[in-house]
This record gives C-alpha cells, structure tokens and sequence, in this order.
C-alpha cells in the first residue's frame, strides 16, 4: 500500500524558556523524525522566538533532510514567543509548496510557552465557536484573555472550540502541536488541532525525543 505524500512544516519554539534540555530534545526529536518520515514528503523548517526565521523551504525530504538537520542543531533559545506569526508562515509555507493533489499538508508546532509577541492572534488563524455553539467573535490568544462571543459575552478558553481555519488557502492544511512541559499553552493546541482535523498533545522535556518521531508517521 503506497502512501499518501505529506508536505510539513516542522514549527520550533526557540524563545528563552526552551534554553537547555527543552530545546536539545527538540533538535534531537526533530532530527529523528526527518529520518522515520517516508521518503516520498516534502519538508520545511522554521523557528520562532520574538520574529519567525525560516531556514528551509519546503522541498523534497531528500533535497532538504541535511540541510533541515544542519539548521536544527544551530538553532539557539532567546527572545519571545511569536507563536501565532509563526503559524502563519508555516501554514503558508506548506500550503503554496507545490505537489501532488491528495498530499496530506501539515504543520508540526513544538513549543513550551504561551504567545506573548507578534502581530496573528489566534482569531486571524481560526474559526471559533464556544460550546454551547455561539460564534467566536475575538480571541487574541494570549495565556490570560478570554474569548469573546458575537452577542459580547466572555468565553473562558477551557469552552471553545476550533471550527475550521480563518485563513484563506488553496489546501487543506492541519495543525499538529506538541506542548513541552507544564507552561505550554495545551488549550490553545486544542483548538488549533481541533479546528484542523490533527492530533495535539502534551508532553515531558525527557519525552519530547520520542513523540516527535513518533508524529512523524503521520506523514
């Protein structure tokens, strides 16, 4: 059985609190996945702290795997945490690569924090309802705000739920997050993995390795 091409976008947190274990189990995870993924994928790689850098565009998995690898073990924590900025970029990466029709296009999200910097809020990713099915109005995404319904009533972020992507793209293109440790932002996954049709989860520093090569057979 052959199976379908996958176009991702690996998305990783280099903001000050991945400084340390975090972030070696990020390099280390995301090269191991480059390695289990099918040959057959095109992949991408951007980091983000307070701006996005993207150090490879997506390409064929064999054109850009040592390329990817290189930039990975680099890559240094500093800064902010532009974590919706960067999603925008990933998605928009992954959904103008060219490549077959019924790829699977995708973006894996590492990060262990909270937006706090950039320009996106979470509303200008996604399509939100609250779980009694009134639309979301706004929603700026950061760790201490809550949703606001179209009637103007507050929405705590624990009773919403992803509806789709806001952002206009040519593909289908899903979200898949991986929260680090006890300060990621797992609602926020939620949402976005929900509003995609992907997987969230939250993990362990000591885990990160292994779960990242794990969701790399998705692909």
């Amino acid at each position: 059985q052959v199976k379908r091409p996958g176009i991702v976008t690996f998305v990783m947190d280099t903001s000050g609190s991945m400084q340390g274990d975090k972030l070696q189990q990020a390099k280390d995870g995301l090269i191991l996945a480059l390695d289990a993924m099918a040959k057959n994928n095109q992949v991408g790689f951007l980091t983000f702290a307070s701006r996005v850098s993207v150090h490879t565009p997506v390409a064929s998995l064999a054109e850009n795997r040592d390329a990817i690898a290189e930039s990975v073990r680099s890559v240094r924590a500093r800064n902010n945490t532009a974590l919706y900025d960067a999603i925008r970029t990933g998605i928009e990466m992954t959904d103008a690569a060219e490549g077959a029709p019924d790829a699977i296009r995708a973006i894996v999200v590492l990060t262990d924090g909270r937006a706090n910097h950039g320009e996106t809020k979470l509303h200008d990713l996604i399509r939100m309802m609250s779980r009694d099915e009134a639309l979301i109005r706004s929603f700026d995404g950061t760790f201490d705000s809550s949703a606001v319904r179209e009637d103007g009533r507050l929405v705590r972020k624990e009773e919403v739920i992803g509806l789709g992507l806001a952002l206009e793209t040519e593909h289908p293109v899903q979200i898949f997050f991986i929260g680090i440790g006890d300060n990621a932002d797992i609602e926020i996954g939620r949402m976005l993995a929900e509003a995609t049709g992907a997987e969230f989860q939250g993990v362990a520093d000591e885990d990160l390795a292994s779960v990242l090569e794990e969701y790399s057979k998705y692909f």
